[in-house]
């Protein structure tokens, strides 16, 4: 028998399964179930949830709000028209404004994630809307609520006893908002919708302060008008947070690196724009960019009536006879011709006036002297006189806070007269160089003799018009890192700067002259990523310069402004990376960590030693070696260094690379000249109107910048990775071992006679098949490639020098070949 002649509702099936509502439902619990329905369709529908994720809205808000999503699955869940039940529920439904009135009875939320609004009796009473996708937003807007009048107030029960109230234009942006942590939040239910609801709760409740977070725009702005209008005679103070233009909550926080901390920071900024102010609350809490008046002061003293401006604790003070003026955000106008300040004009026992303006704008000044007259009880002509003398001051303060700004940021360290003494004693020592790698051995630095003086010269390069650079390169735990904080420690701190990372752009907005003559260091070549291509320039060209658009002060035009940085700048980063950007390569020494057995055992025998109270001692002395090469370093001059011998140097030029190595040889010269340089003979060479002058390299200069060349660099000339060189070289000792020429081996055999890892092994032994040094051979009756050198011995005498002398020269400098043996000294 049907339901209907039974004379009573039972539930009617849906599908193959009961319906969810019955018809017995009284209405709250008809929009109770439906919410509970939209909640489900959310949590199935990763479109929606990836919107919310997008917007800034976390999975608590989703939960404490209800917040859902419409897809029609409620006409799905529901009988059909044409049975009794499915027609009353519809008719139930239209009449609440869920679903559309028409043939198709659509649901009135559809494509829309959605949020149920409840009022002071916690009844659901109201349901908003916002569209999720882009077409259907077009043609019907975005926000939309169901038909009928919009009561209910969001987060109504989480606003009791709020002694402060962030009011957003939208429940999107109130639920965004309440996301990031501020979880005294409410909505407007639309910017034309009536406000009773709201303003009914604030005038019952202890709000004291109210924040309005629209967006910065003419339509929303004439609402904030309107509701600070009706908010104020409430007794309430009303500020507005200040967002960037167009930017609504859900835009900024979606478009913000550190949202949370972001949007705290635009409410503790926002600007008082009606009421009466009230004491500063909570430190997070949203605050007016100028506080409330202070109680009015006595005049000054003559002495103080026309001074200058006094630094206070928060701004800088004027005083004219018995009117003050504290001035705020000065130092967020870095570039001449803006001069937009909070200003701050009180009078003794009569009142004060408070504005945020352009100075440079005439139409801006005009507006707060006839309004600035009105409340301090004077004539306009003695306020644009006072503000006159104002500005005349703040320009002149700007002037020179952008002055401080361009000027270099290294600050010179005066050297007492025995720190003198001591850093000149060294750099005056014929065996200099040999003092400095002892200090690196007496850090607890082992071996690595040749990298330590290649990465101290490219520090002293610093100083050069063209300085050098460094990657120090091998794999992880080979003690790359220790190589480059004990180069570092030798540089004085005012002359190196040291990130982890740096961001694409970050290069570009460093000041003028931050980078000029300093070193620059990078933790890991990942860090550097994204501003490689800065770098390159600036190693390149010795500066960089970008357009970049920003609103002109006086018309609020976009314009392009330009940023320039000065180099030059020595680059010294680590990897761990068997390959390495070819154009980073080209513009850097190359330097590779011993990673043999043999070093592995002193490393241990030193961090041994470094447990025992002859360790203790030494870690204590590395603070003293540390300064004392610091204060040599700032003993040193910028002075240009003439090359005599330059023209009788011989280079390996057979690939277009080596123009860019040939350099990297001439400015290590110049590095090792300029280190010994209070051991040269200052020269003088006389032009018209100037006089120049230099020191010379010597023959041991250049003998020792060769030897370094050939020892660091001369496996970058040949186009092989000094760790595939090395293994190389380890190959050709295991075939001469076992016989010499025709002697084939696995890798196996390879990787227990040398101790590399297996994929270091598989790596540069591939680069070595690649370059025909090495042929694989299929290993007869087995799956097994075995492998043979693909010449006879060593093959030095098949190279060409790559640095060295030209023959008939008449000086006989050691070449590039020569062995490795006590540095020179000095000429």
């Amino acid at each position: 028998m049907c339901p209907e002649r039974r004379g009573r509702w039972v539930t009617e099936r849906v599908d193959g399964k009961p319906s969810f509502l019955d018809g017995s439902e009284s209405e709250g619990e008809l929009l109770d179930k439906v919410v509970s329905l939209y909640q489900q369709t959310l949590l199935s529908s990763e479109a929606a949830l990836e919107y919310l994720r997008a917007c800034g809205v976390e999975r608590r808000a989703i939960e404490k709000f209800r917040v859902g999503f419409v897809d029609q699955t409620l006409v799905r869940s529901i009988p059909r028209a044409t049975r009794r039940l499915g027609a009353l529920l519809r008719e139930r439904l239209i009449e609440r404004g869920v679903l559309r009135d028409g043939r198709m009875r659509r649901e009135e939320l559809e494509g829309c994630v959605s949020v149920p609004l409840f009022d002071a009796e916690k009844r659901l009473v109201q349901m908003y809307g916002r569209r999720i996708d882009r077409q259907r937003t077009e043609d019907r807007g975005r926000d939309i609520w169901l038909r009928g009048e919009r009561n209910g107030l969001f987060n109504e029960a989480g606003l009791v006893d709020a002694g402060e109230l962030v009011i957003t234009s939208s429940v999107m942006d109130a639920l965004v908002v309440w996301s990031c942590g501020i979880e005294h939040v409410t909505a407007l239910a639309g910017l034309e919708a009536s406000r009773t609801a709201l303003l009914e709760m604030i005038a019952r409740s202890n709000v004291r302060r109210v924040t309005l977070l629209f967006r910065r725009c003419p339509i929303e702005g004439e609402v904030v008008t309107k509701v600070a209008g009706e908010i104020a005679p409430l007794g309430v103070e009303v500020l507005r947070g200040l967002l960037p233009k167009d930017q609504d909550a859900q835009i900024f926080v979606r478009n913000t690196e550190d949202a949370r901390y972001r949007l705290r920071e635009v409410l503790r900024g926002a600007e008082w724009i009606a009421g009466v102010p009230t004491r500063r609350g909570p430190e997070n809490a949203p605050r007016p960019a100028a506080e409330a008046p202070a109680p009015p002061e006595a005049p000054k003293a003559a002495d103080e009536a026309a001074g200058g401006p006094k630094d206070a604790a928060d701004g800088l003070v004027f005083r004219f006879e018995d009117r003050r003026w504290r001035i705020r955000g000065l130092e967020d106008n870095r570039a001449r011709g803006t001069l937009k300040v909070n200003v701050f004009a009180t009078r003794a026992e009569v009142g004060f006036h408070v504005d945020s303006f352009d100075l440079y704008g005439s139409r801006q000044r005009a507006n707060f002297i006839r309004a600035a007259a009105l409340e301090l009880g004077l004539d306009e002509s003695v306020v644009k006189k006072d503000l006159g003398r104002v500005l005349l001051q703040l320009e002149q303060a700007q002037d020179e806070m952008i002055r401080k700004s361009q000027a270099p940021t290294s600050k010179v360290v005066e050297l007492s007269e025995e720190e003198r003494v001591e850093a000149l004693e060294l750099l005056q020592d014929p065996m200099l160089l040999e003092r400095v790698v002892g200090a690196f051995r007496a850090m607890g630095i082992v071996g690595e003799r040749e990298n330590l003086i290649a990465g101290y010269l490219v520090g002293i390069s610093r100083k050069l018009q063209q300085p050098l650079s460094l990657v120090i390169q091998s794999s992880s735990a080979a003690g790359k890192s220790s190589l480059l904080d004990a180069i570092l420690s030798t540089v004085p701190a005012e002359d190196r700067l040291t990130y982890s990372a740096m961001t694409g752009q970050s290069l570009y907005y460093m000041g003028e002259r931050s980078l000029r003559h300093r070193v620059l260091s990078i933790a890991e070549q990942a860090g550097l990523e994204k501003a490689t291509y800065a770098m390159k320039l600036l190693q390149s060209a010795g500066q960089l310069t970008i357009a970049s658009t920003g609103k002109e002060a006086s018309s609020g035009r976009i314009v392009s402004h330009e940023y320039k940085v000065e180099g030059p700048v020595a680059l010294m980063i680590t990897t761990s990376k068997v390959e390495l950007d070819e154009e980073l390569l080209n513009r850097c020494l190359v330097l590779t960590v011993d990673e043999s057995p043999e070093q592995t055992k002193a490393v241990h025998e030193a961090q041994r030693r470094a447990q025992t109270l002859e360790g203790l001692l030494a870690r204590d002395a590395r603070t003293g070696l540390e300064k004392l090469h610091q204060n040599m370093q700032r003993l040193l001059r910028p002075v240009l260094v003439v090359n005599p011998f330059a023209e009788s140097i011989n280079f390996a030029d057979r690939r277009v690379r080596a123009r860019r190595d040939h350099r990297k040889l001439l400015s290590l010269i110049e590095a090792i000249t300029l280190l010994h340089q209070h051991q040269r003979e200052t020269r003088r060479h006389e032009l018209p109107g100037r006089v120049i002058e230099y020191i010379e390299a010597t023959e041991a200069d250049v003998a020792l910048a060769q030897r370094l060349m050939t020892s660091i660099m001369g496996t970058v000339v040949d186009d092989m990775a000094p760790r595939t060189r090395e293994l190389l070289r380890e190959l050709e000792a295991h075939a001469r071992a076992r016989g010499g020429a025709g002697v084939t081996f696995t890798r196996r055999e390879i990787r227990d006679a040398i101790g590399w890892g297996d994929t270091q092994l598989k790596t540069h032994l591939k680069r070595l098949c690649d370059a025909e040094l090495v042929i694989a051979h299929r290993a007869p009756h087995a799956k097994t490639v075995v492998y043979e050198l693909a010449f006879d011995g060593m093959r030095s005498g098949e190279e060409r020098a790559l640095v060295g002398l030209r023959s008939g020269s008449s000086r006989d400098l050691p070449n590039a070949a020569g062995e490795p043996g006590e540095l020179p000294k000095a000429s």
